[in-house]
């Protein structure tokens, strides 16, 4: 990344570098870098970043010595020096720094393992004007020397303990993260390793202790069945019963002491969260005690009243961790029965959009600020698990999901009042899901990324100041075209008078000429501003592919407003989708280029076309000398796993009545979806006069399909609650590859048979992908 050289005010928008009448030391190149006599590898690392920015910036050479090497003259001492020990006031938090200048030397220090490192970036920042604003573009501006405060004398630890913008597979390094001060991911000594999750991971854990529990102390479901649950999806623990108890406590202290042995192999230090939350579904128990408790407590006292149990038995040995558990799906809304968390029990609220209607009780319009009516009452659920809870954490969710494709919409005015408000409920995790894919940009990512990071080290700082320096800097003299851009996509957004996620992009009525016109203005402005910048022109491209990708997504219901040439615009889609691409993705790109182009382009080809299937029953069915990907059910990843002797291996995955009468009263129904190009590629029905009446496994056939991505899925049960990925295939070959889809399975019950004593259940035990050619014969006409 070349230096990129602005006309920028010395004084940082952000912070007061001198204070007016305050005398200032000026460094320059005669200060030396001096690091402690027994530095750990960040503080090693902060004083080479140190350097080389300082380098950069003043166009001279810094040399950096060990304290017992220095000479005595003014210098920065950086790490725990003896100088720095001589004034510090107190211990220091494993994060917090302390910059203070001490007659003519400045002292960077702090706490272990990355307060040094985080104090180096804010002296960077704060003093010598440097700027981290994304993966690959940095403000490194020209000084003689760099003026510091006499009275320096300034301490910071961040406000959150755990701070984590996830960006999904998009590869934001380690050493980025610490620039904007996030702590999540790159467990390098050199980054101060990582505020890292307990053992065994960091979210849906409840499956991972329960998957060796025997059937009798297991879930049970609402038909009244218990069910061993091993996977994160349709089902949960049985709260009431005590070994269950018994045995979480064991366990959670195993994965205590494992990870502590670990953690004084490496140096690391030990994780402080412990996950026992809900698997990625609802978590309600329906046997006969846990819903007496659920009709004291809710369904949130459920978890809360077995939380406080475990953590009565774990605290016992290890009073200094957290024991996190979820208020998501069905326990969103806090006890009002009065019963509170104990201790260390900490409540993460996840409280989803609009766009998920199953999600739960309350729900969220997540683009627009706490401030906005449709997203009162998460704000007063917030209020209310205050005041039920001493301790919360945040999964938070910063952009949408179910969008068929992206258009042009961001949440930055959002960004400050949730840092905030979750700042002042004393949340002490903050994650947040804000996924890129190679086929899924973001307007304004980069900003939203750095804003977000920026504030959830500090939400005092001022957004409106932050996000005008960073255009200022990110986009040069393009930066009035791109702050209008922000400004009119905002405005045109709060015309919406539904939640904005329960609207499909080709319905939402701002999307309309004027807009695309307007944005289409501003960025040929932008471009023609910043015109042999090529660096520059990058970040204004990036918004630019997701403007044209929704224009031609939006191509038939707008008749081409513009007059644009479609094979121009989507040459240009290419060209910018390959800078996105490369930026985020350069491990993949090569890999997933082709297909991420032609859905950008909006040029896929689906040979499927949504082939609808009459289904029948097949038997005799011979995959002999055929080239084949087998799911049994073990490696099927929906439903819940049943022994079922008729089965092939013995297991099933299953589909029951969810307690409701007529759940399999329809005709049985499947196919195959995929949810990341929201596109339908197969659906069959099976007529009532064709099922099966002996209640055993038979073939179907699914259609001729691609798998288009780890997330090509084929759905049984009109509900589509039990689905599995394709997942394996699609890592042996190509998007291109045809396959004919098979899918063993039983059809059980009196809702599909008549005069069955047995329960209502689709059961599968295997699905086969023959591979084939485009008119070859399938397996079953031969």
């Amino acid at each position: 990344m070349k230096k990129i050289l602005l006309c920028v005010p010395l004084t940082s928008l952000l912070f007061a570098a001198v204070a007016q009448n305050v005398p200032s030391l000026l460094l320059n190149d005669t200060y030396r870098i001096v690091t402690a006599a027994q530095p750990i590898p960040a503080e090693e690392f902060a004083a080479t970043e140190l350097k080389a920015y300082l380098d950069k910036v003043t166009g001279k050479t810094f040399v950096v010595v060990s304290e017992a090497d220095h000479d005595g003259t003014p210098a920065i001492h950086l790490g725990q020096t003896a100088l720095a020990a001589t004034n510090r006031s107190g211990d220091y938090g494993k994060e917090e720094y302390h910059l203070k200048t001490v007659g003519k030397n400045i002292i960077i220090t702090g706490g272990r393992p990355r307060g040094v490192l985080f104090g180096t970036y804010e002296f960077l920042e704060r003093f010598a004007g440097v700027r981290f604003l994304s993966i690959n573009f940095e403000h490194v501006p020209s000084r003689e020397a760099i003026a510091v405060p006499a009275d320096l004398d300034v301490r910071h630890t961040p406000a959150f303990i755990y701070r984590d913008i996830y960006p999904g597979h998009a590869e934001i390094s380690a050493g980025y993260r610490r620039k904007v001060r996030q702590n999540s991911g790159g467990g390098q000594a050199r980054f101060g390793f990582s505020e890292s999750y307990g053992s065994p991971r960091g979210v849906h854990t409840m499956h991972v202790y329960s998957a060796d529990f025997p059937r009798e102390i297991s879930w049970m479901n609402k038909n009244g069945t218990r069910q061993i649950v091993g996977e994160p999806f349709g089902g949960s623990i049985c709260f009431s019963q005590p070994e269950v108890l018994d045995r979480f406590a064991t366990k959670v202290k195993d994965y205590v002491r494992q990870d502590r042995a670990r953690c004084k192999e490496t140096g690391a230090p030990w994780p402080v969260f412990y996950v026992v939350d809900q698997n990625d579904c609802k978590v309600e128990c329906f046997c006969p005690e846990c819903q007496e408790v659920v009709k004291q407590h809710d369904v949130s006292g459920l978890v809360i009243n077995f939380m406080n149990k475990l953590w009565d038995r774990v605290s016992v040995d290890y009073p200094d961790i957290y024991l996190m558990m979820f208020a998501y799906h069905d326990s969103t809304v806090p006890p009002t029965s009065g019963l509170k968390p104990k201790g260390n029990v900490i409540v993460r609220l996840a409280y989803m959009d609009h766009e998920f209607a199953e999600s739960g009780k309350v729900k969220r319009d997540v683009m627009f600020p706490l401030s906005h009516p449709n997203n009162k009452p998460y704000d007063d659920a917030m209020a209310a698990w205050h005041d039920c809870a001493g301790n919360i954490a945040i999964w938070d969710y910063w952009k949408l999901f179910r969008c068929s494709f992206q258009t042009p919409i961001h949440n930055l005015a959002a960004i400050p009042g949730l840092v905030r408000r979750y700042r002042d409920i004393n949340a002490k995790h903050f994650f947040v899901e804000m996924e890129l894919g190679p086929t899924v940009p973001l307007t304004f990512f980069d900003l939203r990324y750095y804003l977000g990071a920026k504030m959830m080290d500090n939400p005092d700082l001022d957004p409106d100041r932050l996000v005008a320096e960073y255009m200022s800097l990110f986009y040069g003299k393009a930066a009035p075209f791109m702050q209008e851009f922000k400004t009119y996509t905002e405005k045109r957004m709060a015309e919406m008078d539904k939640p904005l996620g329960t609207v499909a992009p080709d319905k939402r009525p701002f999307l309309d000429a004027a807009f695309f016109t307007t944005l289409n203005t501003l960025l040929d402005q932008a471009e023609k501003a910043e015109a042999g910048n090529q660096a520059v022109l990058n970040n204004i491209k990036q918004e630019r592919l997701i403007v044209d990708h929704s224009y031609l997504c939006l191509w038939k219901t707008h008749n081409n407003p513009l007059g644009l040439d479609k094979k121009i615009l989507q040459q240009r889609i290419s060209e910018n989708a390959d800078i996105f691409g490369r930026k985020y993705f350069p491990s993949a790109w090569k890999r997933d280029r082709e297909l991420a182009l032609e859905f950008l382009s909006d040029n896929m080809d689906f040979p499927e076309k949504h082939a609808r299937i009459e289904a029948m029953p097949l038997d005799g069915l011979d995959f002999t000398g055929r080239d084949v990907v087998e799911l049994t059910a073990a490696e099927l990843d929906g439903g819940f796993l049943a022994e079922d002797p008729d089965a092939f291996g013995g297991k099933a995955k299953v589909k029951d009545s969810d307690g409701k009468p007529d759940y399999h009263a329809r005709p049985f129904t499947y196919g195959v979806y995929d949810w990341k190009f929201k596109q339908h590629l197969s659906s069959a029905t099976l007529a009532k006069k064709n099922t099966p009446q002996d209640e055993k496994y038979h073939w179907y056939y699914a259609g001729r399909i691609r798998v288009y991505s780890e997330q090509t899925r084929l759905w049984t049960h009109w509900s589509w609650t039990m689905n599995f990925t394709f997942r394996k295939a699609m890592q042996k070959q190509e998007h291109k590859q045809l396959y004919d889809v098979y899918m063993s399975a039983k059809l059980q019950g009196p809702s599909y048979v008549a005069n069955s004593k047995q329960p209502d259940e689709v059961r599968v035990d295997r699905v086969i992908l023959v591979k084939v050619k485009p008119d070859e014969k399938r397996v079953d006409s031969e």
